[in-house]
């Protein structure tokens, strides 16, 4: 039997979710502001880009050493 959250538990992390977003958007813009200059929308998209292909990475790194 599939486990089923609730709406309120689905919000509470979509709100975490967001706030990991936000704050590794912010940290991502600090660390560039000497290169370029980008807006919040612009960060959290660069950072989940980020994320993305270094999750991707890890992936496949962990599949190879099996």
């Amino acid at each position: 039997m599939p486990c089923r959250a609730s709406l309120a538990e689905l919000a509470k992390i979509d709100v975490a979710r967001c706030a990991l977003r936000d704050e590794g958007a912010g940290h991502l813009k600090r660390r560039l502001a000497d290169k370029l200059l980008i807006n919040c929308d612009t960060a959290r998209q660069l950072f989940t880009l980020v994320y993305v292909l270094c999750m991707r990475n890890t992936l496949s790194q962990r599949l190879a050493l099996k």
